[in-house]
């Protein structure tokens, strides 16, 4: 396992929280520490899912993300997975990553992204091995519908004998954070996630960009520019 002293050296540490139905993606800001989370704090309405403690001074430089995970390509990952509420299974398929997110438990999860996520899905759709074909068997005196796929990315939709048509696009630009685990009446809601692999350049750019929506933020609120005043 890995030591707290080792913990931010050479991979991406990230607490995700899962609840029904969404997954929330703590960042610890560039200080490497997390902020607490507390219970009491939690307030769905407000948008403040992890009860996380803004007051606290490891908390002012965190990032907190709703579905969306974005992580940086040939850096190991270190992904601490809990739940508020029951017990979920957090399911990223491309990665062969599936674990169960346990109320009480803090579970780790280990993996490197090797790949962007344009340069996966642009390697994907350019190999005819692992494109979509669509074969539809014309039984007699039978109305259906179906779609064909063409090789430019789009799908045709055909409504019965009509012959109505209409383009549209197929398939996903993005990996998915999905759910394994039966978890209620919304479970099919936890697969509106995604998760981005993005180059070295571009993560900083996020990561940073973050931080600098934060202290603008705090400028302006503060007319003596002195966030503990």
């Amino acid at each position: 396992f890995f030591p707290d002293s080792e913990i931010n050296k050479d991979k991406q540490v990230i607490h995700v929280i899962s609840q029904a139905f969404n997954y929330n993606v703590h960042y610890p800001g560039p200080d490497g520490k997390f902020g607490p989370r507390h219970r009491h704090l939690v307030n769905d309405g407000e948008g403040e899912y992890i009860g996380l403690d803004w007051n606290h001074p490891d908390s002012k430089d965190d990032i907190v993300l709703l579905d969306e995970l974005i992580l940086e390509v040939d850096k190991p990952v270190l992904i601490y997975l809990t739940s508020k509420d029951v017990i979920h299974s957090l399911f990223l398929p491309e990665f062969r990553v599936k674990q169960d997110a346990i109320p009480g438990q803090k579970v780790a999860i280990f993996f490197t992204p090797e790949k962007t996520t344009k340069d996966f899905f642009e390697e994907l759709n350019s190999n005819e091995k692992f494109v979509l074909w669509d074969w539809i068997a014309d039984p007699e005196n039978y109305d259906y519908d179906f779609l064909d796929f063409n090789n430019d990315g789009t799908a045709e939709n055909f409504s019965g004998q009509r012959g109505e048509m209409f383009v549209d696009k197929y398939g996903r630009d993005t990996f998915q954070l999905g759910c394994a685990q039966l978890c209620g009446s919304g479970h099919s809601a936890m697969a509106k996630g995604d998760m981005f692999i993005v180059s070295t350049e571009d993560y900083q750019k996020w990561y940073f960009g973050q931080m600098w929506a934060k202290n603008s933020i705090i400028v302006e609120d503060d007319e003596w520019g002195d966030d503990d005043w």
